[in-house]
């Protein structure tokens, strides 16, 4: 349904500590991935429903679960969250697991970059695309912060620790299309100090203090601030995307090949739905624009 650049990794300074807490307590089911590969989970519900499985970038894991959790209370099917993490690596997965004719991956796909789902169709892995929501690109810096705040690309590389996320994750590879209009690509990737995983990782490190600036997704400040009673984030910029660039777009697609194609689309009509979970995105504060596939 639904679609690398340059494999430079970035140095960590000594000083930070790239495992980062997971302060989303959804992230925790990243666990649950390594046992339904192996086959060790049941593949169907105490119900006898199969089990459809979503792998899901990690910047919207949050109302995506929540929607599942709607989903399995209406009793019309059963969904898990199996993997969460960059939308590239969780396609690159994908793409394995179809190739070597895995038993127990992905049933459903959902990518903060359209682009992505298109590239997955291009490999026959992906079904049709459906468009759910919008983030954008922002600079990022603690609401604690004592410091001039960045308001570009460059004046963000001038700060004593800013933080990427890696390009197999949608905003790093976003971040690095950016840096390469404003002629910072080699700067941006000699002085980071951190090279997050995931969206989520680079913002925890943010919060925390083990970063002071970073590029993640409106969206993340917003998540990252409901945590507590006081923001630990604040934009310090709205960058602008490419023009045509589709990254910050959540799509969804169902995997072709999927063992449970009929319970897949179900749920790709209720994520897709404004009853269902648009409401969720919606709440979360993404701008919804899906539709019913």
């Amino acid at each position: 349904m639904i679609g690398n650049r340059r494999g430079a990794h970035l140095r960590r300074s000594g000083g930070l500590n790239p495992v980062v807490t997971l302060g989303l307590g959804s992230l925790t089911l990243l666990g649950l991935a390594t046992a339904s590969m192996l086959g060790l989970r049941a593949g169907h519900s105490q119900t006898d429903q199969p089990v459809i499985r979503v792998y899901c970038a990690a910047g919207v894991a949050v109302p995506v679960e929540q929607a599942l959790t709607d989903f399995n209370s209406r009793g019309v099917g059963q969904a898990e969250m199996t993997r969460i993490g960059g939308s590239g690596r969780l396609l690159g997965q994908i793409a394995m697991e179809r190739a070597l004719d895995m038993r127990g991956g992905a049933d459903l796909y959902v990518s903060a970059d359209a682009s992505l789902i298109r590239r997955g169709q291009q490999q026959q892995i992906m079904a049709r695309g459906v468009p759910l929501a919008r983030q954008h690109p922002v600079i990022a810096v603690r609401s604690a912060a004592r410091f001039p705040a960045p308001t570009t690309i460059s004046e963000m590389i001038a700060t004593r620790r800013f933080g990427v996320a890696n390009e197999n994750a949608a905003i790093g590879e976003l971040t690095r299309t950016l840096a390469e209009e404003e002629g910072q690509l080699a700067a941006l990737e000699a002085s980071a100090a951190l090279d997050a995983e995931n969206v989520m990782h680079l913002a925890q490190a943010l919060a925390t203090g083990a970063l002071d600036a970073a590029i993640i997704w409106n969206t993340t400040v917003a998540q990252i601030n409901q945590q507590s009673e006081t923001p630990r984030l604040q934009v310090a910029a709205l960058l602008e995307p490419p023009k045509g660039s589709e990254a910050g777009v959540i799509s969804l697609a169902v995997v072709r090949g999927t063992g449970v194609p009929e319970a897949a689309e179900r749920l790709a009509r209720f994520i897709a739905d404004r009853e269902g979970g648009l409401g969720h995105l919606d709440a979360q504060g993404f701008q919804v624009i899906g539709e019913t596939p």
